[in-house]
């Protein structure tokens, strides 16, 4: 109904999360295996260990995953005169060992998808010291001539006694769309430990406009991709 060009498969299982997680390990149509798997989020705290589990066993399993937050009463701004403007794509980049290149793909296809003329993507960044604002800036700059984005970039001081969550909700009230990236777990993280780092996502993220959260489990060549 809603014309999405898609293969379908049906599995059955005991749960929805369950069903998911052995669809990790068994979808695929021959030498056809995706991998990313885009899914919704939840707020309900028991739900919480089992969302976790999906997530320990797709970044075991070398698959990318997005979660998708839907933000309940968002209204997004426009960029222009008139209302003619263009809808703003936030990305938030942690500018060290934080990987964005998946992220940075997802925003770049939205904003080719038809429709996307109407987007501008807007990176990110968090110092906490007026002094590293113009190093920031240029590295930031680097990025979007490296990969010849179409981008605006913006670099925000972080308060004193703020956290980066403050700064985050505050910089992207009106965005259109939120790009965040999710901290991997480590490699004996249990399903328990690392639920506990879902729940801090969901309370970070509760003020924010629509929001895909990133957890990146290949390195993606971002030029290939695009040229």
């Amino acid at each position: 109904k809603r014309h999405v060009e898609a293969l379908v498969k049906v599995h059955r299982a005991d749960t929805t999360l369950a069903g998911a997680r052995e669809l990790v390990s068994a979808y695929g149509f021959g030498p056809l295996v995706p991998n990313t798997l885009l899914m919704g989020v939840t707020a309900d705290e028991e739900q919480f260990v089992e969302h976790a589990r999906l997530m320990l066993k797709a970044y075991r399993s070398r698959r990318n995953m997005v979660l998708v937050r839907q933000s309940a009463g968002s209204t997004a701004e426009t960029i222009g005169d008139g209302g003619q403007g263009t809808t703003r794509i936030d990305l938030w980049w942690g500018g060290k060992t934080d990987n964005a290149s998946l992220r940075l793909a997802l925003a770049g296809l939205l904003s080719r998808a038809p429709g996307g003329e109407k987007s501008r993507l807007r990176l990110n960044t968090i110092v906490t010291d007026v002094n590293d604002r113009e190093a920031a800036e240029r590295r930031l700059d680097d990025m979007i001539e490296e990969r010849r984005l179409a981008a605006d970039r913006e670099v925000h001081l972080r308060e004193p006694g703020g956290d980066v969550w403050t700064t985050i909700t505050a910089a992207s009230t009106g965005a259109g769309l939120v790009f965040l990236g999710v901290r991997p777990p480590t490699d004996d993280e249990s399903p328990d430990d690392y639920a506990v780092h879902y729940g801090s996502l969901m309370d970070h993220t509760a003020g924010l406009p629509p929001t895909a959260m990133v957890l990146a489990a290949e390195d993606l060549n971002f030029r290939k991709l695009f040229d």
